[in-house]
């Protein structure tokens, strides 16, 4: 991790982790903001705090040097999403889950409403073309 005596003797109580953390910080600590690297684990350590507290993050930031924001949202961005469920991994979860656990809540959110649009704008296309045949 890292050669300095006081980074070895803290990590050797934290969890993974939390010595990983620290040792982004201190590492971290004499570059300029623009001059920081982190790697991906951190950054993925970084955004779970973030997404947890965005305010704390903000406090965490203005304490210590911390990935950017704008970096986090880079990385968030590259996460490829489908669209649908996948049934076989959930029928998987709940197989191992206790009857008290499986009294649940599936729900939707995020809902797209361009296709929505491009079918109301292409039945108005198909409307008018109808009426410019019947009246021509």
């Amino acid at each position: 991790m890292d050669s300095d005596p006081l980074i070895q003797s803290l990590s050797s109580s934290l969890n993974v982790d939390s010595s990983r953390f620290l040792t982004s910080i201190v590492r971290n600590n004499k570059h300029e903001p623009k001059g920081r690297r982190w790697s991906y684990k951190e950054e993925v350590l970084t955004v779970s705090i973030l997404k947890c507290s965005p305010r704390s993050y903000t406090f965490l930031q203005s304490l210590f040097p911390l990935t950017s924001r704008r970096t986090l949202q880079s990385l968030v961005n590259t996460v490829q999403f489908g669209t649908g469920i996948v049934f076989s991994v959930l029928k998987d979860n709940v197989q191992t889950m206790s009857d008290k656990d499986r009294m649940c809540c599936l729900m939707f959110d995020e809902m797209s409403e361009r296709v929505c649009i491009s079918i109301r704008r292409l039945t108005v296309l198909k409307a008018l073309r109808t009426l410019e045949d019947t009246a021509g």
